[in-house]
């Protein structure tokens, strides 16, 4: 269609309340990259020691306001799971004393299993950043061009303006507008995925307690005699069954058997594939919110792909 998909084609893009206040958190924290990593170090600075989260889940959720700007229970993953939210506070916060190996080992798989939605929350994320990279392709970097070409040759910059009816007056402030929610938005999904990350995280270090403690209190019915040997044999032929159950054709695809053979691991490599797109998608916001946007933007595709790629 050419220039800029005749640039009023949908009209001026709409940027919503939630993402206008991410772009000043991420100016805030000087960059996107910078906003993520103060949310996950405030977490770990509070969370990482000890039983896990002494206070339970309510501390993730405390500090992510604190950090984030914005409380996580607005998050589509937190709907999602409350209840298993709400659950799995109760049994962290709960004495050591009264609860016993299956309870862990339910508590561990309970919590990897919730970490199963994430390939969903993803693909969703994916699109938004593929959105973003054609508003770039196909609008913004035209128009920019554009721009810059009037500098130096006004009469051609009109004409090629002329076919959508935009005068070379109103450039400037459309293409502020347009950048400005562009912008928001990148700065909107880095914050989505930055909230889904510390949940996600919160569930499994949640695996990863309730692991620990299965494999302490095994280990005790073991060595308590004939009684707690017969009590341990049994709870593994129940997960022997729970596996047999998972493999078997119409399985419920939410409760995935690798969350059942190592909940703890599973859940991790979860928390771990939300951590990498989310520092994939600061890096691609940075570049979004960057100068090099308007100085250079020739370049900024390429830029942009390449943080989309990182490692």
């Amino acid at each position: 269609m050419g220039v800029a998909e005749k640039a009023g084609k949908t009209g001026k893009a709409s940027v919503t309340e939630k993402a206008k206040k991410a772009y000043g958190y991420m100016k805030n924290a000087k960059t996107a990259k910078a906003y993520f990593d103060l949310a996950k170090a405030a977490l770990d600075e509070d969370t990482r020691s000890g039983a896990l989260f002494k206070g339970g889940l309510k501390i993730t959720m405390e500090l992510a306001k604190r950090v984030l700007g914005t409380s996580l229970t607005s998050h589509p993953y937190y709907a999602l799971h409350k209840t298993h939210f709400d659950v799995l506070e109760k049994a962290l916060n709960a004495s050591s004393a009264h609860e016993d190996a299956a309870a862990a080992i339910a508590r561990a798989v309970g919590a990897a299993d919730a970490t199963a939605a994430v390939h969903n929350m993803l693909e969703g994320f994916v699109h938004r950043r593929n959105v973003l990279l054609l508003q770039w392709q196909w609008n913004l970097l035209e128009l920019l061009l554009i721009q810059a070409q009037s500098r130096g040759d006004a009469t051609g910059a009109r004409l090629k303006l002329k076919d959508v009816g935009m005068p070379l007056e109103s450039l400037s402030s459309h293409l502020d507008a347009e950048l400005f929610t562009w912008r928001a938005s990148w700065s909107e999904l880095v914050q989505d995925a930055t909230e889904l990350s510390l949940m996600v995280d919160a569930e499994a270090r949640a695996a990863e307690e309730a692991m620990a403690r299965y494999a302490q209190k095994m280990a005790k019915l073991e060595k308590s005699g004939t009684l707690g040997s017969v009590a341990a044999g049994a709870l593994r032929k129940d997960l022997m069954y729970q596996q047999l159950d998972r493999m078997r054709p119409g399985a419920d695809k939410g409760k995935p058997l690798k969350a059942l053979l190592d909940p703890a691991a599973y859940a991790r490599s979860q928390s771990d594939a939300v951590d990498l797109l989310t520092l994939r998608l600061a890096h691609a916001c940075d570049i979004a919110l960057g100068d090099e946007v308007t100085r250079a933007p020739e370049y900024v595709m390429r830029r942009l792909k390449g943080a989309l790629m990182m490692r």
